[in-house]
């Protein structure tokens, strides 16, 4: 399993336009084999800032999301709404804790 993690750092005043398309595209990501589950954060720190997190079942699930049509055009909308390029880093899962008290 993969844990893929999208940093976006918005310009002034353009969070209103990004919740819709976040929630376009994990709509269209939903429907992608292998997407296991995903969510958005907003740092504590400066709100212009929202990481997503993904879990994707293997690299060639994710690979073939990441180069699908459909990204490419939401990632092209995201674009303008950001004040740099996003981030992404993706990791794989090498051990899970959970504490269950």
């Amino acid at each position: 399993m993969l844990r893929v993690i999208i940093e976006r750092q918005l310009k002034t005043g353009k969070r209103e336009e990004l919740m819709p398309l976040l929630k376009e595209m994990r709509a269209a990501a939903l429907q992608q084999p292998g997407y296991v589950t995903g969510e958005t954060l907003v740092s504590t720190e400066d709100p212009s800032i929202l990481a997503t997190l993904s879990t994707w079942r293997s690299m060639d699930d994710w690979k073939a999301w990441e180069n699908s049509e459909i990204r490419d055009k939401l990632t092209e909308k995201f674009g303008r709404l950001l004040s740099k390029k996003a981030k992404t880093t993706v990791y794989q899962i090498s051990a899970t804790e959970e504490n269950k008290s």
